[in-house]
């Protein structure tokens, strides 16, 4: 999922010109032109003759690099530098940035951002990646972690999100309550009716609820809170949500569930509004 995840927000970045807007999740759309899997930190500066629209907009896309005055300033040429602390913009923050942590990409909690090994590249990868555990922007939310060591699990008994582990999760990724967009997770109530929020394609069943990508209706992520809350009787009743969509937590009105209560919910414990008893 992770490849072609990026793949998606690299066709969506291409054509922004713009610098990031927040929709509260801490993540947001940057300049044009970032790599399919963000690049590689690029570092040092030059002139602008690697510039191939000199416009003030970075379009590594274009082959524009940090020779190329556009870029100068971007985190892909200064590796870990954080533009803003509570928003995410692609180009002027680094994965590892604290507004970055519940990002779509820098904060994927299946890892699709991550290399295998090596030496942590900020701009690209985030905490949670295992090999920037010790990277200094890092170090805190590695602590933070049941026992001071992520395991990829979030363990809501134990950890919070300010552990990599819980980032990235319905429990951290706050709905913004603005739209359905690539920031706001499945289980809001702006995406949780909407089409590619309960295509059942999207689930991966890794034991990981990666809200931004998953709908509630996969098997990761429908009996955690997030998700119970919409379907019948504010309890996951081990199915897809009603009818393609919600019921906001009550009984249905009027429908009378083929004249019996939901199986195994009786929603709240009552026939359905209209069935006749």
């Amino acid at each position: 999922m992770g490849g072609s995840l990026l793949a998606t927000v690299f066709t969506f970045w291409t054509g922004c010109q713009s610098s990031s807007t927040s929709n509260g999740t801490g993540g947001g759309t940057g300049g044009g032109g970032v790599g399919g899997s963000l690049g590689g930190a690029g570092g040092g500066a030059g002139g602008g003759s690697s510039c191939a629209i000199p416009d003030g907009v970075c379009q590594l896309n274009l082959g524009e690099d940090c020779n190329c005055v556009d870029c100068q300033n971007t985190a892909y040429c200064n590796p870990g530098q954080c533009a803003d602390t509570t928003t995410c913009d692609h180009m002027l923050d680094s994965c590892t940035c604290a507004g970055c942590a519940e990002d779509q990409v820098c904060g994927d909690p299946t890892l699709g951002n991550c290399t295998d090994g090596g030496a942590c590249d900020p701009y690209s990868e985030g905490c949670h990646c295992p090999n920037c555990w010790t990277y200094s922007a890092c170090t805190a939310s590695v602590a933070a972690c049941s026992g001071g060591k992520p395991d990829g699990i979030c363990d809501r008994a134990t950890e919070t999100c300010d552990c990599v582990d819980c980032q990235g999760t319905p429990l951290c990724v706050p709905c913004a309550n603005a739209g359905c967009n690539n920031q706001e997770p499945c289980s809001c109530a702006d995406c949780v009716e909407t089409q590619l929020c309960n295509d059942p394609s999207r689930c991966v069943d890794d034991g990981i609820c990666a809200i931004l990508e998953e709908g509630c209706v996969c098997n990761d992520c429908k009996d955690l809170p997030e998700c119970t809350v919409w379907l019948d009787g504010g309890a996951a009743d081990g199915s897809a949500v009603d009818s393609g969509g919600t019921d906001a937590g009550s009984t249905d009105a009027g429908s009378g569930d083929a004249g019996s209560t939901d199986a195994g919910s009786g929603d709240a414990g009552s026939t359905d509004a209209g069935d006749g008893g």
